[in-house]
């Protein structure tokens, strides 16, 4: 789920009709997700020291 379209902050009426909610459009594909984890994790530790 991409959390901007779902994000809630007050500048408009928020409705849940027409916010997508099949999670076709979200899916990702099973072996996609170690690679993007080890992704994540090495953008993680390159913040991690940058602070």
């Amino acid at each position: 789920m991409k959390a901007d379209k779902y994000r809630f902050d007050g500048a408009r009426t928020c409705v849940l009709r027409a916010l997508f909610c099949n999670g076709k459009e979200d899916a990702t594909d099973k072996d996609e997700i170690p690679a993007k984890t080890a992704e994540k994790l090495q953008k993680m530790t390159v913040l991690e020291a940058e602070r």
